[in-house]
């Protein structure tokens, strides 16, 4: 079988979007990245292993709306600076990525970090196969874009031969991929320098042993989806445009650059919630 697309629908989403205050005029949970730690160990899950997290409120109204729990997800009591509140955790989501946004936040103290958030069609799992739940953005920030980014370019390299053979000149974003913390065991990476440290989780990209013709068949969002993804892809262009997402790293002049806290050495042990 040769998986093919509109050439339209290869046009539409095979280009990059680069763009807070606008928000999508559709249902799509945020669901950011959160690291894990070992004092945790008792919990298991997202607080110990890392993986992402969602407000529960939030996506118990996108449960209703799209039908379904999805598959890995489990509500789960985090605390934050004002309290416990509610979220759904799972240690990865599968998805499909639409369009991305990036932006470079600087504070007051003239430190900064980068922020990334990724529009996706997130898949719900039945049994081998998937199928499109519905759409979520995938928050991070830190030196955690950079694993994203990099998670996304490993997911183009190890399929880049089969999607040759099964499926030439149709984008990889088309195709579902896993991204999280994986296995029974915690990887924890240490950030900081001096007394100023901290052991962080990155999210990676699932990686099977060989990717077949027909695991890539598997893993192909199919053409309805496809068309899906590019409506989303042009309702979301305010958003994806918005100026609060215009300011870069390169944006600032050299002089006053500010530096992301975990080469600095003064890391920032936790993402900030967006509620």
């Amino acid at each position: 079988m040769t998986i093919q697309l509109p050439q339209d629908f290869i046009d539409q989403l095979n280009t990059a979007a680069d763009s807070d205050g606008i928000r999508l005029p559709f249902t799509a949970p945020i669901v950011w990245w959160k690291h894990g730690k070992n004092q945790f160990k008792q919990f298991g899950g997202v607080r110990y292993f890392g993986g992402w997290g969602t407000n529960a409120e939030e996506f118990y109204a996108a449960i209703g709306e799209f039908g379904v729990t999805p598959t890995g997800f489990a509500d789960a009591t985090f605390s934050g600076n004002d309290g416990d509140f509610n979220v759904y955790e799972s240690r990865a989501v599968v998805f499909a990525p639409i369009a991305t946004r990036k932006r470079w936040i600087t504070k007051e103290s003239g430190k900064g970090r980068s922020h990334i958030q990724m529009l996706c069609m997130m898949a719900q799992q039945e049994g081998t196969e998937f199928a499109a739940w519905g759409p979520i953005v995938l928050s991070a920030k830190g030196l955690t874009t950079r694993e994203i980014e990099t998670a996304m370019r490993n997911f183009e390299s190890f399929t880049s031969e089969v999607r040759q053979q099964v499926a030439p000149g149709v984008p990889p974003l088309y195709f579902w991929r896993m991204l999280g913390t994986f296995g029974k065991q915690p990887e924890y990476t240490k950030v900081g320098s001096g007394d100023n440290t901290s052991m962080i989780t990155y999210p990676t990209v699932y990686q099977p042993e060989k990717v077949t013709p027909e695991g890539l068949e598997r893993m192909f969002v199919g053409n309805e989806v496809a068309g899906q993804m590019v409506q989303l892809r042009k309702d979301a262009s305010d958003w994806l445009g918005d100026k609060q997402w215009k300011q870069s790293k390169e944006d600032v002049a050299a002089t006053d650059q500010p530096v992301d806290p975990y080469l600095a050495g003064g890391f920032i042990p936790d993402e900030e919630m967006p509620f």
